[in-house]
């Protein structure tokens, strides 16, 4: 469960039992209201706090992306060792022999994938 979740579950109970207060105590009506709105105006920024993504009550770990993982970012696939050249530069799509370097019409090295 992350942080965002559970003041989101505090929010939800304070506007609940805000309404129930309502009924029971009429004169609370305007000082609730207004403790509301400000939440309300407080949350738009406590929201984006960075600490609103961690996990709260965490009892197992995240797995850890290693370099035998095919998710690991900039590890080439395992099934092509060299790569799959392409027959196209991919930043102008003129049309290549596979295997050339350098795209002839924009000059920008052609990538292997």
């Amino acid at each position: 469960m992350l942080v965002r979740t559970l003041v989101t579950i505090v929010y939800l109970a304070a506007v609940l039992v805000a309404i129930v207060l309502q009924f029971y105590i009429p004169g609370l009506a305007i000082l609730l209201l207004y403790a509301l709105l400000a939440w309300f105006v407080a949350s738009i920024f406590v929201y984006r706090l960075p600490v609103m993504s961690r996990p709260v009550f965490a009892t197992t770990r995240a797995p850890t992306v290693s370099a035998e993982t095919p998710m690991a970012v900039g590890l080439p696939l395992a099934s092509t060792p060299g790569g799959t050249p392409l027959s196209f530069c991919a930043y102008c799509a003129t049309p290549v022999e596979p295997g050339t370097p350098v795209c002839p019409v924009c000059h920008h090295t052609i990538p292997v994938f």
